[in-house]
């Protein structure tokens, strides 16, 4: 798992980390709302048909499942079992997978123009 973020030109990215750290330590503690939710269902939902609905990428989703699990055929059950994640189950997974034991965080910098 990954967070990616882009700061503006000029930002401070000490600050840009402290806000992310905030928003991680908000969701561990239980600041996901049902309606998030209900939009990332949604969203997870309709990324999960437009993967199948391609000969590659169902292909691809059907090797995932057999390399990870064993068993291709979990595809078909594989998005009934993710749009069960309760608000409660997502706390807990940013608590465990998000916090900064469990990280490595990267900044990359533009090159300055030579003087």
């Amino acid at each position: 798992m990954f967070i990616r973020h882009r700061a503006p030109a000029g930002a401070d990215p000490a600050a840009l980390e402290r806000a992310v750290d905030e928003e991680i330590d908000r969701l561990a503690d239980g600041g996901v709302t049902e309606d998030a939710l209900e939009g990332a269902r949604a969203q997870i939902r309709r990324d999960w048909h437009d993967r199948l609905a391609h000969p590659a990428g169902r292909a691809d989703e059907l090797c995932a499942q057999e390399a990870y699990f064993g068993d291709a055929s979990r595809c078909d059950r594989h998005l009934a079992g993710v749009l069960d994640v309760g608000a409660a189950e997502v706390g807990a997974a940013a608590a465990d997978l998000l916090g900064p034991a469990h990280r490595a965080v990267l900044t990359y910098e533009p090159a300055r123009a030579p003087a």
